[in-house]
């Protein structure tokens, strides 16, 4: 537990926890835990870095992995975070700002990250792999909030499926990689807002309801690579290959609080499901994504390798190359592997930018600094 300033850095000497190279620190817990690490209010510019965070299966759903309660300037990075419900949850207590999840892997979480009182927050090069609902933004309860949130360069696979919730048991649920909420328990819906959610450079393959699913309003998704959402993979390494689902959505886009969300340069290829569906009122606008092959560099990535992002590259003659709208203004100024955009011509279409720099790309980005407030 970590309670006060007695326990915090300052902007100039934060405080970092990581395990010494060539060790492996893990929390472990039980039933009877609650969070394995507890951040409360007044805690201020912490950084964990390279920890392993578990719990056995069945594991309690009151358990919490990095339980934020109103602190700031916290850093996540490099972390493994196993068989927890909530993997890391910034709670509805009190408001946290300035938090950075960088290239961490959430695996068999229920909700592995869950954003409801939160500001400032940037989500990028995490892998969330066999999660029950993915990340959710969701603050349920009036005066809370989420707000300016960056979620970039993650992985998304197989969300709903395989999953061994906190029973014991192995189902399928139909789960989409991010869920964008409109929930307010006690209230109106504006008086626990969320403004300011932008999507990009993601990929979403085989989750079972939809690789995004949005019940908010102005919500922006740019230059996602949505693949064979609502299918199980053929891969063999499928915990139950005999789970199916009727949805498997690019994008859904439901209920009257989704409005005026904007889909850009996305690619939507071999989902189950549309690549887009509105309903119960939500509404979009949309320009420039393709639906269409768009040519995987070597071939569909489940005839080679769908966990390598490399294999969501585009071939030569890809026909997303050069067809996006230019979203610099917007803040997409990168692909997934952190080349710039545009290369050449025109925005590529999806998490790649052809003809980019041969640098070694297969490494997650990291996050811009114009990103923190100052």
């Amino acid at each position: 537990t970590f309670s006060g300033s007695a326990d915090s850095g300052t902007a100039g000497n934060p405080i970092t926890y990581k395990a010494y190279t060539g060790e492996t620190v893990t929390l472990y817990g039980a039933n009877t835990v609650q969070s394995l690490i507890y951040l409360g209010s007044n805690v201020a510019y912490l950084t964990f870095d390279g920890l392993t965070l578990d719990c056995a299966i069945p594991a309690s759903s009151s358990i919490k992995g990095f339980h934020l309660s109103g602190a700031n300037h916290i850093i996540v990075q490099n972390c493994t975070i196993n068989n927890i419900f909530f993997g890391y949850l910034p709670a509805v207590s009190a408001l946290s700002t300035d938090l950075r999840v960088l290239n961490n892997t959430f695996y068999r979480n229920t909700q592995p990250l869950y954003l409801a009182w939160a500001d400032n927050v940037t989500i990028s090069g995490n892998t969330f792999k066999y999660t029950q609902e993915g990340l959710k933004i969701n603050p349920h309860y009036t005066g809370g909030s989420v707000t300016n949130v960056n979620i970039f360069g993650n992985f998304f696979y197989q969300g709903g499926y395989g999953f061994q919730d906190y029973t014991g048991s192995i189902s399928a649920q139909h789960s989409p990689g991010i869920t964008v909420d409109a929930q307010c328990n006690d209230g109106p819906m504006s008086g626990c807002p969320v403004t300011g959610v932008k999507i990009y450079n993601n990929i979403f393959w085989g989750n079972s309801q939809a690789g995004i699913w949005s019940a908010r309003p102005d919500v922006g998704i740019y230059n996602n690579t949505f693949y064979r959402n609502g299918y199980v993979d053929a891969s063999g390494l499928q915990v139950n290959p005999t789970i199916t689902t009727a949805y498997g959505y690019g994008v859904m886009v439901y209920g009257v609080y989704a409005t005026n969300n904007v889909i850009q340069n996305n690619i939507f290829y071999a989902n189950k499901g549309s690549s887009i569906y509105a309903a119960s009122g939500g509404t979009y606008s949309e320009s420039n994504n393709l639906s269409v092959d768009p040519l995987f560099i070597n071939g569909n990535p489940e005839s080679s390798n769908p966990y390598d992002p490399n294999n969501y590259k585009l071939s030569p003659g890809s026909p997303a190359i050069n067809k996006g709208t230019d979203l610099s203004l917007k803040g997409v100024t990168t692909d997934f592997f952190g080349n710039a955009r545009p290369a050449g011509g025109n925005f590529d279409i999806g998490i790649y930018e052809a003809n980019s720099s041969t640098k070694a790309d297969n490494i997650a980005p990291q996050i811009p600094p114009n990103l923190k407030k100052q």
